[in-house]
């Protein structure tokens, strides 16, 4: 709803790129493309941001206390140990999608949505589309967004914060409300420590009683909804002590410096003519998706535990999908849980250093208590030389360690791809079992990785430790999630939780759905060289370069690995 459609990962990793480029050019092209922008932005009128603005800071509401689901979560949280919290993965894109249409479908008091990006396709459109009917009952509503995908798409979150129970917030903006590629360039080269910082941060939080958090923006290729490539993802609907924390968490980042209310760049004049058109597309745009009495077959299968899964819903209950979210109608996974997050001052280059470990570091610190096994999961792998020493120590006291990642023709952003490939040689002799999803994994018959003809990409972020402990969320092992961007997931200890997420990496790593990477013996001159081995179609079969990929790509690659900026990625 906020970016537009043909927004792409590319975008969210060429942010650093474009403060490499951008930073480089000699002063006279310096000073010509800063005099261009300021005359663009004289004739354009374009909005900046003002020194005097109201910004009134504000809590998550208290749960309600005589809704059908806070007497179902009590009921159920009453057979639990104290401080257990109870959790449901979300490991297809159309649950994912229709728990959050449901959670706002039930909203009684307040929705809290944070994400690094709202796409204008059909499910963003159907996601706003059931927010604002939930603002119409009277639920106040706050959506906070990084900027990186708004910018020059003001005109929708202008109509949608017009209503008067929704307040939208944008992250770490561009302070010149203009999308020209030069003045953003102007932009970058001023401010580039500040604007190459992002809130990666995703969740969903509604009647601070139940909350999906994870590695899921709203958008088609998160739900399995486009026609060409689709995201493999993971989010876990929350309930129970963890929603008091992921909410404390958004009321830092909303209230933060950083988070700026649109009055800071317009006028707060209600933009109610804007609204009724919006709301016009987001009508016409829900009837192009799956119609209601459809969500019974794709949702009710995946939580059901009933013998009959159509039982779950009757005639009455089908257009808000209220039943979905039963507690007693899910396999839930009871277990303590703690948050994992990014204090929102660490988008401040100036003032992140203050502000205590990153998440990156704390993970390190659990990763490293692995006894017996660790499964990790991160579509941007680049785990620098102290990375690579981490798994190999791991190794060395005896875990089995196995990581999945994209292949190069299944990546989106090429350029992560290129720093990620130095490290496949030492990771290999380290120990580290090596995994790269295929782009189009064989058709037989699975649950998370079906086959599909136009392709498939990763873009779970999680592990699992000795299958007990278990994180998602939104970071990847990167430089960039690690030192830059906000990120923010749930540990969990849960056998059951792990199980599930294990067999979720099981699948991914079948030889007809990924390619082990490995390494040759060194020849009579001591040169060794990476293989891919798999059984796309019950074949087996050996490639000696990145299978799948295009000439073009692995050429592009090989180029791009030339730049020093592993840093950035």
């Amino acid at each position: 709803m906020f970016a537009a459609h043909n927004s792409t990962q590319i975008k969210k990793r060429g942010i650093a790129f474009s403060r490499f480029v951008f930073t480089g050019g000699n002063t006279r092209g310096t000073g010509i493309a800063i005099f261009l922008t300021l005359f663009l932005l004289l004739a354009s009128g374009c909005s900046s941001v003002r020194k005097n603005y109201a910004k009134i800071a504000s809590e998550a509401l208290p749960p309600p206390s005589h809704t059908i689901n806070t007497r179902l979560i009590a009921e159920q949280l009453a057979l639990q140990p104290e401080g257990h919290s109870g959790f449901r993965l979300l490991a297809l894109g159309t649950e994912a999608l229709f728990a959050r249409i449901a959670l706002a479908d039930q909203a009684a008091s307040s929705l809290d949505v944070q994400y690094y990006m709202i796409h204008d396709d059909s499910t963003g459109r159907l996601v706003i589309k059931h927010i604002l009917a939930a603002a119409d009952r009277g639920v106040r509503v706050r959506v906070l967004i990084d900027d990186i995908h708004v910018i020059g798409n003001d005109r929708n979150i202008l109509a949608i914060d017009s209503h008067p129970n929704v307040e939208v917030r944008i992250f770490n903006p561009f302070k010149i409300r203009k999308s020209l590629a030069l003045g953003l360039a102007t932009q970058f080269l001023f401010d580039g420590r500040r604007l190459n910082r992002r809130m990666h941060n995703k969740s969903f939080i509604v009647d601070n009683q139940a909350a999906i958090i994870g590695g899921r923006n709203i958008g088609d290729e998160y739900f399995d909804a486009r026609q060409d490539m689709n995201f493999r993802d993971l989010d876990v609907l929350a309930v129970g002590p963890i929603v008091a924390q992921i909410s404390q968490s958004f009321d830092d980042f909303w209230n933060s410096n950083a988070a700026y209310p649109l009055v800071a760049f317009y006028d707060h004049v209600k933009a109610s003519k804007k609204l009724i058109a919006l709301r016009a597309t987001l009508e016409k745009n829900a009837r192009d998706y799956p119609a209601a009495e459809n969500i019974r077959g794709l949702f009710a299968p995946a939580f059901a535990i009933d013998d009959d899964p159509d039982d779950l819903f009757e005639d009455d209950l089908v257009e808000s999908q209220a039943e979905t979210l039963h507690p007693r109608r899910f396999n839930w996974c009871w277990a303590p849980a703690q948050l994992i997050a990014d204090d929102p001052g660490k988008a401040n280059p100036y003032d992140a250093p203050k502000k205590g470990p990153h998440i990156g570091e704390k993970l390190a610190e659990i990763i490293t208590t692995a006894n017996d096994e660790l499964l990790l999961i991160s579509p941007y792998l680049v785990p620098r030389p102290q990375g690579v020493e981490m798994f190999g120590n791991l190794v060395k006291r005896g875990v089995d360690v196995k990581l999945l990642t994209n292949s190069l023709a299944s990546t989106d952003v090429a350029i992560v791809h290129a720093g990620y490939a130095r490290y496949r040689a030492p990771l290999i002799d380290a120990g580290v079992h090596l995994y790269e999803l295929r782009v189009i994994p064989s058709s037989t018959k699975k649950r998370f990785f079906r086959g599909k003809r136009t392709g498939i990409s990763l873009h779970a972020k999680a592990f699992v430790i000795d299958r007990r402990i278990t994180f998602i969320g939104s970071m990847n092992i990167d430089p960039r999630s690690e030192l830059l961007n906000t990120e923010m997931g749930v540990l969990v200890e849960s056998p059951e939780l792990s199980r599930e997420l294990a067999a979720f990496f099981n699948e991914a790593i079948e030889p007809d759905s990924s390619y082990q990477v490995r390494i040759t013996k060194p020849d009579t001159e001591g040169n060794r060289k990476l293989y891919w081995t798999g059984t796309p179609d019950g074949k087996p079969a050996t490639y000696n370069t990145d299978p799948n990929a295009s000439v073009w790509r692995r050429v592009k690659t090989t180029l791009l690995r030339i730049f020093p900026i592993e840093g950035l990625l």
